[in-house]
């Protein structure tokens, strides 16, 4: 588990475990450690979902004005010996928690 607190004071940002909470595995809580929200991960239902991928947040970016999740995506290839993990960021405005944009993060 992972957590990072949002600048302005108003809650924490906090990555579980994909393998206990699947796609949906950020969750916001108040400074009282209530449940704000669950972050629902915006890959599957993007232009650049595949049938068949699996993907799940992985890590937290948290800077003034906008929280990064990065998400993990693995997809079998047909006919290839090797899978792929391409990378993804997903942005969100932190005080309406609306998704600013989804990217393609290439490799490095």
């Amino acid at each position: 588990m992972t957590a990072r607190a949002l600048p302005d004071g108003s809650g924490i940002v906090v990555l579980q475990d994909h393998d206990t909470y699947g796609s949906g595995n950020v969750m916001v809580l108040d400074p009282t450690n209530e449940v704000l929200r669950r972050i629902i991960n915006p890959y599957g239902t993007s232009r650049y979902s595949m049938a068949g991928d699996r993907f799940w947040f992985d890590a937290i970016s948290v800077h003034a004005g906008e929280v990064a999740l990065n998400i993990h995506v693995h997809r079998r290839l047909p006919r290839k010996p090797y899978d792929a993990s391409p990378l993804y960021e997903a942005c969100y405005d932190p005080s309406s928690w609306s998704l600013m944009e989804l990217t393609w993060k290439p490799s490095t």
